[in-house]
């Protein structure tokens, strides 16, 4: 494997301001929400990544969520 080595090149600027998918910021204890599977993912497939992103939320600002998979659906709720 042959590979070229650059410089020279600007690093491109950070996004800011990103937008989030999901409204965890927005919850509070006991607030819930529902999203659907996009057709084609599996559901449960799908619950372990809208509750991957929810972990990941809440271990950066100490709060906690539950999700359950209803159909082809996932509700996530604040639980902490």
């Amino acid at each position: 494997m042959d590979i070229k080595i650059e410089s020279g090149l600007e690093i491109p600027k950070k996004k800011s301001g990103q937008r989030h998918k999901y409204p965890f910021k927005n919850m509070k204890i006991n607030d819930s929400f529902v999203v659907d599977a996009p057709s084609g993912t599996a559901p449960l497939r799908f619950q372990a990544g809208v509750g991957a992103s929810a972990h990941s939320y809440g271990m950066r600002h100490d709060k906690k969520f539950a999700t359950r998979k209803h159909g082809r659906s996932v509700r996530v709720w604040r639980i902490k």
